[in-house]
């Protein structure tokens, strides 16, 4: 039994004639008959009346065929909401909640949601926004969001991830620094310059700047911690101190400052990822 004989053996009970029913579907008379026959197989019961319609070209309903129309026009009836349902969700915007951090360079979130926006015309991507990259790891393994633009490493061994962006360190400096025109060693502005960092929650590598000072028995001053690039970038224009920051920033937009890159130094293999997370397959 098909749907399409359903609407068939409504239209000739409506109509109560096989050709005005057959205009009615854009079909030939033969094949409505053929139809409502394999129907009554199908079902091995008859619907039409037989004898009323070869004695008296008529169309009649046996009992059957009265409970078959009231069943079936209910069971159209739900195909069609059902197939209007299904369009309207199709049609339907779904929602992406993506989470960020607030020291977290408005460039990365418009590259990210330019690209998936792309490749997914009919999401809509919703933001919250956390204190710092750690939050937004959390916040995934609550699943308060869907996926975050984070920073590696990963706290949660429940999260899986994609390298969105890789940069390693560099020092900035202001224009108006005394040494902002000359080549100088880290070594030197490690013992002689006021630093200005990035707090251990805001930045993934803190830990690795100081167990390298260390090594090279160097305490830095640091005269103050900051919880945003944006922040440490104007602190340092006005040449309150200089600081570390991660090369994958387009400094070239910054007029006040100046970058030194740490290239055949013991800082020059740390790392810095941007990363996208989620949930991993494994505890959903």
């Amino acid at each position: 039994m098909e749907l399409r004989q359903l609407k068939y053996f409504v239209a000739v009970a409506e109509k109560q004639h096989f050709g005005r029913a057959a205009e009615q579907l854009f079909i030939s008379q033969p094949a409505l008959s053929q139809q409502i026959r394999l129907l009554e197989e199908s079902l091995g019961v008859e619907l039409l009346d037989t004898t009323a319609r070869k004695n008296y070209r008529k169309v009649k309903l046996t009992p059957a065929g009265e409970h078959f129309l009231a069943e079936a026009k209910k069971l159209i009836q739900q195909a069609r909401k059902l197939e209007e349902s299904t369009k309207q969700l199709a049609r339907q915007k779904q929602v992406l909640r993506l989470g960020v951090y607030k020291a977290l360079l408005k460039e990365r979130i418009e590259e990210f949601m330019e690209g998936f926006v792309r490749t997914n015309p009919n999401t809509e991507i919703v933001i919250s926004e956390y204190e710092n990259y750690l939050d937004v790891q959390d916040a995934l393994l609550n699943r308060e969001i869907d996926k975050g633009l984070t920073l590696y490493p990963l706290v949660h061994p429940g999260l899986k991830y994609e390298v969105l962006k890789t940069g390693h360190l560099s020092v900035i400096l202001s224009r108006n620094h005394p040494l902002a025109s000359r080549e100088v060693k880290i070594e030197q502005l490690l013992k002689t310059e006021k630093w200005i960092e990035l707090a251990p929650r805001v930045h993934p590598v803190y830990k690795e700047i100081e167990d390298r000072c260390h090594a090279l028995g160097v305490h830095r001053q640091v005269i103050q911690e900051v919880s945003s690039l944006n922040l440490l970038i104007s602190l340092v224009g006005l040449n309150n101190g200089i600081g570390f920051a991660p090369s994958l920033f387009d400094f070239s937009l910054e007029p006040r400052i100046v970058v030194r890159s740490l290239e055949g130094t013991v800082f020059e293999d740390i790392e810095i990822c941007h990363i996208l997370a989620e949930i991993s397959d494994l505890v959903r």
